[in-house]
């Protein structure tokens, strides 16, 4: 069991249906944790930013850090990647993301041609779980008012914090199509 009583981590899940069906084995393996449930990505939040500093308003105060999960996220991987990252966080990072290698083939275009390959090497795609300090993620937001990018990960190194990354797992559907390109 790793004990994050001291921290009040937060989980917001897009599925209403994930703290029902995977709240019991978070809150066995994470004491202390907290589950919220907020609405969907969509309209009223239309990238996973959005989404997360939704659930901020929930978030009990004495809690220090901010985990943003979703069902992709929770259903085979989620629990085991949510330890590791917890495990990873050192004080110096303001933040852990899980991450990918991108295995698909990229290339360079130009109009209607293609120019060109893409190297891989160094890339990857960010997936939930997003584990973030609440203290850094709230100053990030507040410094950053007029314009912020889509993730908290992008916006917490905009802001010339360290963000670590837990290699592995599945991609998730969401992060990694076109449509989940947006959020």
């Amino acid at each position: 069991m790793c004990v994050v009583s001291g921290w009040g981590v937060l989980v917001t899940s897009a599925a209403t249906s994930a703290p029902d069906r995977y709240g019991g084995a978070l809150r066995e393996r994470f004491d202390g944790l907290v589950i919220v449930r907020d609405g969907e990505i969509g309209p009223a939040h239309p990238t996973r930013l959005d989404y997360l500093l939704s659930g901020l308003r929930d978030v009990p105060p004495e809690a220090r850090l901010v985990t943003l999960l979703d069902d992709d996220a929770l259903s085979p991987h989620g629990v085991e990647a949510l330890g590791r990252m917890l495990a990873a966080l050192t004080a110096a990072q303001a933040g852990v993301v899980r991450a990918v290698p991108v295995t698909d083939a990229l290339k360079r275009v130009d109009g209607r041609r293609i120019r060109g390959g893409v190297d891989r090497a160094g890339l990857f795609v960010p997936q939930t779980p997003q584990v973030l300090r609440r203290d850094v993620l709230e100053d990030a937001l507040v410094a950053s008012a007029t314009t912020r990018p889509r993730d908290p990960a992008t916006l917490l190194m905009r802001q010339g914090h360290s963000v670590g990354v837990v290699w592995g797992g599945q991609p998730s559907p969401a992060s990694t199509s076109v449509a989940g390109s947006d959020r």
